[in-house]
């Protein structure tokens, strides 16, 4: 299927970029329109796919668009290319936050097959999660390539709309956490003495390990804590001391901000 990226930052430029490494994608049947034309220009060099002038040459030429603008861009943006999408069937896919497949459409000021999708910035290295819910105009083929593309990324999951919310606060807003849960831990080695490059890659290492850990595992998260908390050692004096910091509070408080962000975007 021909794809186009109408704007290509830098989460659309990890779809698009994963996509072509992964062999879903190949550049011939790609098109990107980017108002950055420094970017643009980057993209075509970098990947060799092809620019559009306009989002009219992009859409006479893609079977699917897969629109990479900000939240607040979309507006302006679906006003513009709903009379041009007329002129062919077009798969749409959003992947901007807060904007629902009911206001898609309404913006598109007509009916067309809109996929939404809430991906994460681990596209970049394949490895994504994203969301995925489809209005039912979407066909299986449709809804089918859309999955293998994120899937192409890193995993991919059809939820409910109603769940995006949280979906994206625990996984599309999580990477930020996590980054600033590995700082936290360099820099307290750090002070400690040890090289700061040294000390964050093993705590990225520890904290990849330990995902993978828990993914494969048929263990709930506490009995794995449990394992690691010998009596009387270093490990649950360490929890013991997250938990009196409210640790665990924290991070819900902060996945109940960026539910209640998301529903206001």
């Amino acid at each position: 299927m021909k794809t186009g990226f109408i704007g290509c930052g830098n989460m659309a430029g990890a779809i698009l970029s994963g996509c072509l490494q992964k062999g879903f994608l190949k550049p011939e049947d790609v098109i990107v329109c980017e108002k950055d034309s420094e970017r643009l220009s980057y993209i075509i060099n970098k990947w060799g796919v092809r620019g559009a002038s306009d989002t009219m040459e992009l859409l006479n030429f893609a079977d699917a668009a897969l629109l990479g603008v900000k939240p607040g861009a979309l507006p302006a943006l679906l006003a513009e290319i709903g009379v041009k999408a007329a002129r062919k069937d077009v798969l749409f896919i959003s992947i901007a936050a807060g904007q629902s497949l009911t206001r898609i459409e309404e913006l598109l000021g007509k009916n067309m097959p809109v996929v939404r999708v809430m991906p994460n910035l681990n596209a970049r290295i394949c490895e994504g999660v994203a969301a995925i819910c489809a209005n039912p105009l979407v066909t299986e083929d449709g809804k089918r390539f859309v999955i293998d593309m994120f899937q192409a990324v890193g995993i991919a999951f059809e939820l409910p709309e109603e769940q995006f919310s949280v979906f994206t606060a625990i996984a599309g807003c999580s990477p930020a956490f996590t980054y600033m849960y590995i700082d936290a831990l360099a820099r307290a080695a750090v002070r400690l003495g040890m090289n700061k490059k040294q000390a964050s890659e093993i705590a990225a290492a520890a904290v990849i390990g330990s995902a993978k850990t828990l993914s494969r595992s048929e263990e709930h998260a506490w009995d794995l804590i449990d394992q690691v908390c010998s009596p009387g050692g270093t490990t649950i004096e360490g929890v013991s001391a997250l938990q009196a910091g409210g640790f665990e509070s924290v991070v819900a408080r902060a996945v109940n901000a960026c539910v209640e962000k998301d529903k206001r975007l």
